[in-house]
């Protein structure tokens, strides 16, 4: 299922975003979400919002990318900035 992490109500909207996974990868989301021209961070705090809620409590989130030092995801999924 395709679904919009960014939107305000997607995990009411999108099935696949009611559940909550032991496991999470992204492989690039991340890195094009932070591509939208606008309010960047708010765009980002949107998409960590929606990873947070389908992750269970001791879930792994596992992310690739080419845009974002390892330091810079680490502070980002710390504070949200």
């Amino acid at each position: 299922q395709i679904a919009d992490l960014i939107a305000e109500d997607c995990t009411e909207r999108y099935t696949c975003l009611t559940r909550r996974y032991k496991l999470v990868i992204d492989k690039g989301t991340y890195d094009a979400v932070s591509l939208i021209p606008g309010d960047e961070l708010k765009t980002r705090q949107a998409y960590l919002k929606t990873v947070r809620q389908i992750m269970d409590r001791g879930g792994l989130f596992v992310i690739t990318s080419c845009n974002w030092t390892k330091e810079q995801l680490l502070k980002f999924w710390e504070t949200g900035k």
